[in-house]
């Protein structure tokens, strides 16, 4: 099926890099934690009095800023709001966002809050991300974190096994904290939640290749 090329709008469906970062970007921007902040990144002027929710087009916004997204992975946010909305509806419905219902824009016009509280495990990494983001993430999050190690029983047969990746891994030179990257030349890449601040150490920020072909 071909995409509308005459479109302004880009209806591709965003690659699982492009999710991922946006979804955590969701995470830390509708967070009324940070409101202040990003009132003054936005430029919008602070309610003393209550943290107003921001709308997913306010969220457009804060994605084409500099820093808030690797450079490269989505260089015109305004062009893919069709998938940003339903990046978001799908964080609605896996718990990570809440939905306050539509304002006055009728595109990408509803306000969000993130509200969800993580538990201890949840904070240790981004398989949280999977509720939103499905068996593609998964599948592409445990391909590049599992090794097949092959060998022979004591009856002499060939056998074959995986063994996951972990944090208490030993094995020179591959270990990593939380969702660990392997690519093919077995340099190691990170993808770490440090806590549910949401600040990443993931793919290089120029020049990345796809981590997976699976969107």
């Amino acid at each position: 099926m071909s995409t509308n090329s005459n479109s302004y709008q880009k209806l591709e469906p965003l690659t699982i890099s492009q999710r991922i970062y946006i979804s955590l970007a969701a995470l830390r921007f509708f967070s009324p934690m940070d409101y202040e902040e990003h009132c003054k990144k936005l430029e919008k002027t602070r309610d003393p009095k209550v943290i107003r929710p921001f709308s997913g087009l306010d969220f457009v916004k804060f994605i084409k800023l500099a820093g808030e997204l690797p450079i490269n992975l989505l260089p015109e946010p305004d062009r893919h709001l069709q998938r940003i909305g339903e990046l978001l509806r799908n964080l609605v419905r896996a718990g990570l966002l809440t939905d306050l219902g539509a304002g006055s824009v009728p595109l990408l016009g509803n306000n969000y809050y993130a509200l969800y509280q993580p538990t201890s495990i949840e904070k240790s990494g981004a398989l949280i991300l999977a509720r939103a983001l499905g068996p593609s993430f998964l599948h592409w999050a445990y391909q590049a974190g599992t090794y097949q190690i092959t060998g022979v029983t004591k009856n002499g047969d060939q056998h074959a096994g995986i063994f996951p990746k972990t944090s208490s891994s030993r094995l020179p030179s591959r270990s990593s904290t939380s969702l660990g990257l392997i690519d093919g030349s077995n340099k190691p890449r990170k993808f770490v939640i440090f806590d549910w601040t949401l600040g990443i150490d993931a793919m290089p920020h120029s020049g990345a290749k796809e981590p997976c072909s699976y969107h």
